[in-house]
């Protein structure tokens, strides 16, 4: 992987993301004795219970990952986690005591799981990790299948029970609600604003209508060639897809132009070609 312009770009918006992460973990979460999921949640627990720097520990546990990441992993995937392990580590080192004590646990859980997920969404949004067990997560996808969501719930579940040595399950409890709230917030960043939709028009005006998305929306259009189960009837089908910002103006299209059309909008949840960036379809 070449480290042109575009990359160090990505790699810039890694680190600031390790950063953001970094402050959820020891602003809100630490101070409170709260867990978060991936290494950094283990390395939270044995700092709770034998007072190892939680940066020093999560960059010792990647060591031996991303040995294997290098045989079984794309090397881009690998060196941008690298780059966002890296940066964990010295911005968890950096911020370390930069405490807010809220009375409020519910408040503290929450505001670090979503600040928490807002870094980790900015890293994902760069095709880059955090490392520890994403790495894990895609390892065992890669070669057993296994849903990337279900492999990081069933690990940060097999956290949560370990932290029951060191905290009570009323802690336990706020760490789970901080990592769901932080599950939720990455879904978000890397949705991002621009969401995409998939549209399916059914239509006795197929061409005029795909011409005017064409032409006013500059979006390309397909033709899907479908029969009616009732009437036999051929009809050409309108495929295409438009951020979620644009669904007011195709509906505006389609019922300007026949008012007895039938559409059906989707979410899509990654939309990759001509028109629609790799960065904004992550």
């Amino acid at each position: 992987m070449r480290w042109d312009k575009t990359n160090v770009k990505k790699a810039v918006y890694i680190i600031i993301g390790a950063f953001i992460y970094a402050i959820g973990i020891n602003a809100f979460l630490v101070p409170q004795r709260f867990l978060t999921g991936g290494f950094a949640g283990i390395a939270m627990l044995l700092y709770y219970l034998v007072k190892w720097p939680v940066g020093v520990t999560v960059f010792i546990m990647n060591i031996p990952l991303f040995v294997l990441s290098f045989k079984y992993i794309s090397g881009r995937f690998v060196m941008f986690s690298l780059v966002g392990m890296i940066a964990l580590s010295a911005c968890l080192s950096l911020t370390e005591g930069w405490a807010m004590h809220l009375e409020d646990p519910l408040l503290a859980s929450l505001f670090g799981g979503a600040t928490a997920g807002l870094g980790t969404g900015i890293v994902l949004r760069q095709r880059g990790s955090l490392g520890g067990t994403d790495i894990i997560s895609v390892l065992i996808n890669k070669y057993f299948s296994f849903d990337i969501g279900t492999i990081t719930a069933i690990l940060n579940g097999i956290i949560l029970g370990a932290a029951l040595i060191a905290s009570d399950i009323t802690v336990v409890l706020y760490s789970a609600a901080s990592i769901f709230v932080s599950s939720q917030v990455i879904d978000g960043v890397q949705a991002g604003l621009n969401r995409r939709k998939t549209a399916f028009i059914v239509t006795d005006h197929p061409d005029e209508i795909a011409a005017r998305i064409i032409e006013k929306m500059h979006r390309g259009v397909t033709f899907l060639h479908g029969e009616g189960a009732y009437t036999h009837q051929q009809k050409k089908i309108i495929y295409c897809d438009v951020t979620t910002m644009e669904v007011a103006r195709l509906k505006e299209i389609v019922k300007k132009m026949d008012d007895q059309a039938f559409m059906t909008i989707m979410d899509a949840r990654e939309v990759l070609g001509q028109g629609f960036s790799l960065e904004d379809s992550f």
